[in-house]
Formats: C-alpha cells, sequence, structure tokens
C-alpha cells in the first residue's frame, strides 16, 4: 500500500511537472518577440546614400500621408484599445515610430506577438538601367465538375519593372509596379512615370528598402502592415526616380 502510494505520488508529480513546461511553453509561444533591423551597406557613401534615402520628403513627392490611420503618435499607448497604423512609404520618422512602439508594446502583456523588421540594402553602380517588360500571365479556372463550358483561361499582361547594372545579361532585380506609385524627377520636379519607361542613370545609388511590422492580440485582434520602396540617388545623394509597391495592410 505504502510503495503504490509513492507510485502514485511519484505519478503526480510528473504530471504537475508536465502541466507547468506545457504552460510556459504556450505562454512563450504567445509572446513571440521578432526584433530585426539590417542596413546592408558597403562604406561611408552608401551609408550616406542610405541616410538621404530615409530622410526625403516623400510626401510632397507623392502628395502621400505618411500614415494612414490615427495621427496621434503616441496613440497605441492607451491600453484596452486597438490602434492601427499603417505607413504610406518608408522614411526615418516611420522607421522610428514602428521601433518606437515595438520598444513599448513588447514590455506589455498584450500583444501575444510582435514583429518589427526593417532591411534596406544600398548599391552604387556606375550604370543603372531600370524599364518595363510586358509578360502575358494565365490563370485557369475549372468551375464545378457539372459546369460544362469550364475550364476557363484568363489572360492578362503583367507589367514588371528589371534593374540591370553594367552586365546586362543577369537583372539586378525585378519587381511589380504600379504606375501611380512610380515617380521621376524632372529637372527640378518629380513626375508619376508613364506606364511604359526605359531610363539609365550614371553613377548612382540603388536603395532598396523593406518594413515590416505586426502585432497579434488574439484570432479575431491583430494588424499588419508591410511597405516596400526603391529609392536612386545622385552620386549628390539627391532623389532620382523613387518606386513605392502599393503597400499591404491587413486587420482581424
Amino acid at each position: 500500500m505504502h510503495r503504490n502510494r509513492l507510485v502514485w505520488f511519484a505519478v503526480g508529480v510528473v504530471i504537475v511537472a508536465s502541466i507547468f513546461l506545457i504552460t510556459i511553453y504556450i505562454s512563450d509561444s504567445l509572446h513571440q518577440r521578432t526584433l530585426y533591423v539590417n542596413r546592408a551597406v558597403k562604406g561611408p557613401s552608401e551609408e550616406q546614400a542610405l541616410m538621404a534615402a530615409e530622410t526625403i520628403d516623400y510626401a510632397a513627392i507623392t502628395s502621400l500621408e505618411r500614415f494612414y490611420g490615427t495621427s496621434e503618435a503616441n496613440a497605441y499607448r492607451r491600453s484596452g484599445t486597438y490602434i492601427y497604423t499603417w505607413a504610406n512609404f518608408i522614411d526615418s520618422e516611420v522607421i522610428d515610430y514602428y521601433q518606437n512602439r515595438y520598444d513599448y508594446q513588447q514590455k506589455q502583456k498584450d500583444p501575444k506577438g510582435i514583429t518589427f523588421t526593417y532591411n534596406a540594402n544600398v548599391t552604387y553602380l556606375e550604370q543603372l538601367r531600370i524599364f518595363n517588360i510586358t509578360q502575358p500571365e494565365q490563370y485557369t479556372y475549372y468551375g464545378l465538375p457539372e459546369t460544362i463550358d469550364y475550364p476557363r483561361t484568363i489572360t492578362w499582361n503583367n507589367i514588371t519593372t528589371v534593374f540591370y547594372g553594367s552586365d546586362e545579361t543577369i537583372p539586378l532585380k525585378t519587381t511589380g509596379r504600379m504606375s501611380e506609385n512610380t515617380f521621376y524627377k524632372n529637372q527640378t520636379t518629380f513626375c508619376e512615370m508613364p506606364p511604359e519607361f526605359d531610363l539609365t542613370f550614371n553613377n548612382c545609388y540603388l536603395v532598396e528598402m523593406d518594413l515590416t511590422y505586426e502585432e497579434y492580440y488574439a484570432p479575431i485582434a491583430a494588424f499588419f502592415v508591410n511597405t516596400q520602396q526603391i529609392v536612386v540617388l545622385d552620386q549628390n545623394f539627391e532623389p532620382l526616380w523613387l518606386s513605392i509597391n502599393p503597400p499591404l495592410y491587413a486587420v482581424a
């Protein structure tokens, strides 16, 4: 009888310890904190180019507000409320906003998960060519089994922007493009790019920027933003060309 009690006591200890460890694991998994900031520069001039790209007045170029959402910078500090703020482009104020928000929120019980990542890459090029190519895309829709007029194939033209350096046999980068978010400096003013263009720049800096921020509270309480942009600067660090991919917003 005494031995049976010891056995059951040991089993109980194992069960309680297992529950405790599982609880800690679940708690940790629900309170993920991810921070990653990477500014890839190869020297002082590339660093200066990135600093310039992060301080350009993009609102004046694009006629967009810096943020979509509340204009109160510290609104997220109000407890018990979900404040969603999305960025229309990337500059130092946007980076600082999400960095400060991350620093504050990661000390709170909620949100359960936070992610802030910012990647920037700067490349100096003696020659840079940017142009659009049109590539046909197709999607086949099969419909319901009893429908006799399927499958149907939908075809459209997808415009892709291609970036080449001095060697035009290998593209530096390809990206989808929206004409209303692409601008080119015409002497002293910026103009929206036409649907088709072919430009060449000499002695310039290609700056690629990508920012993501998300907060997770519960399955129906979360928000997400991802903004990507590419900036071309001349050798004096003045902007020549700008493209902002339509920012991705999500809220639940």
